[in-house]
């Protein structure tokens, strides 16, 4: 044990002594560097603007609205539930982080919510971000999409219209959809306390039992 924390504290020496090194070395490593001139910055070039292709299957009502220039301004409606709309036909918006988009159920069903990429140039072919499938849905449910851009999206489900989200759904990017509920969140603190306590149980000192030879006794 006192040759571990000798080791240890060995390597911690160095870790810290090499900490230290970097930046000096990083100013006078090289001196032919720091005489040549300055390189210029590259060219910016201007962000490729996309579209998201916001794709709704169910019985409800889609209101697509963001912020507007000012904070006192109201916000601005993209999407209106009012409008005309082609079934079976994505809803396209310029790509941003700060939309609010709210689903009013209009009977009982499933809802799938689909939102994919699209390059509005053609160069390059329709990317699927995020799916979510099988959300219950009544005439009382309202469903909320949290911005999240590209990497995320969590749709806050309000079951029955009291203005207080009951589930959550979410998917993330390259990762299973996932359902937040207060069901789930109690199974997951058992389980984590399950996972402390079993190596708690087995952590006591283990007794040691020594078995001796048993002595032979001669007769005579």
């Amino acid at each position: 044990m006192k040759k571990f924390r000798w080791r240890a504290a060995l390597l911690l020496c160095a870790a810290l002594m090499l900490a230290a090194a970097l930046p000096a070395f990083a100013e006078g490593a090289n001196p032919a560097e720091a005489a040549l001139p300055a390189a210029k910055p590259a060219e910016e070039q201007p962000e490729k603007e996309y579209q998201l292709l916001v794709s709704v299957s169910g019985p409800v009502q889609l209101t697509v609205t963001h912020p507007g220039e000012t904070p006192d301004a109201d916000p601005v409606v993209d999407v209106d539930p009012d409008d005309y709309h082609a079934p079976d036909t994505p809803y396209i918006l310029p790509e941003r982080t700060d939309y609010r988009i709210e689903l009013k159920g209009t009977g009982e069903g499933t809802l799938t919510y689909t939102v994919a990429l699209r390059d509005p140039a053609g160069e390059e072919e329709d990317r699927e971000l995020h799916r979510l499938e099988n959300i219950a849905v009544t005439d009382k449910t309202v469903i909320t999409a949290a911005p999240g851009g590209r990497d995320q999206l969590t749709l806050l489900a309000d079951a029955d219209g009291d203005g207080k989200p009951d589930a959550a759904y979410g998917a993330g990017k390259n990762s299973v959809n996932f359902t937040v509920t207060s069901q789930t969140v109690l199974l997951a603190g058992i389980l984590l306390l399950v996972l402390i306590a079993i190596p708690l149980l087995f952590s006591g000192k283990r007794k040691i039992t020594v078995l001796q030879k048993p002595i032979l006794h001669r007769k005579g």
